[in-house]
């Protein structure tokens, strides 16, 4: 039976510091967030019956290991919008940052990262958001992370030792044979 690993609980210990995902825009070009105590996580949480159920929560922190760390429960909360005036306020901040996909429609699991949303148990109106960036990506590779880093096992000496024997030592390629131009193929005439 494999190990667990070991989890070191100052791992767990959160650092006075925001998350600051890597983003970029169309172009290749990283944006930074800057994030600030009042910018707002949101998650698209359901989408039925022409609304779209977006579930807040002020801006992680990150632990020691680099994992997200959330406020408490009680500091979240789910608001209701309309989906078409929703979707339309994400188009015009996607184009309007050149963010990737700008035309994409809304999904279940899109993440955002809002400035301007308000409290997230009274949000303002979508008109007076400032910012919108759509982050989908880099959250869902931040929960991978975490995921992955939860269930993976903890290699025992044994394992390490049968790892090494499989990977083999980088090899160099010979060089390319020298050309000879008389040995090219001569068309047809």
């Amino acid at each position: 039976m494999r190990q667990r690993r070991a989890v070191a609980p100052e791992s767990y210990t959160v650092v006075d510091a925001p998350w600051l995902p890597v983003v970029e825009d169309q172009n290749g070009i990283p944006v930074d967030l800057a994030p600030r105590p009042t910018d707002v996580y949101a998650v698209v949480d359901d989408i039925a019956d022409g609304l779209v159920k977006l579930h807040a929560s002020p801006w992680p922190a990150i632990d020691r290991a680099g994992r997200l760390v959330f406020g408490s429960v009680d500091s979240r909360e789910s608001a209701t919008f309309d989906s078409e005036q929703l979707q339309n306020r994400v188009d015009v901040a996607r184009t309007r940052s050149s963010q990737l996909s700008p035309g994409r429609p809304l999904r279940l699991g899109d993440v955002f990262f809002i400035r301007g949303y308000g409290s997230v148990f009274e949000p303002r109106a979508l008109d007076a958001w400032d910012v919108i960036w759509d982050i989908t990506r880099v959250a869902r590779d931040a929960a991978r992370v975490a995921f992955y880093s939860a269930i993976a096992p903890m290699l025992t000496d044994d394992d390490t030792d049968q790892v090494q024997g499989l990977v083999a030592e980088p090899s160099v390629p010979p060089p390319p044979a020298p050309r000879n131009p008389a040995a090219r193929a001569q068309p047809s005439v």
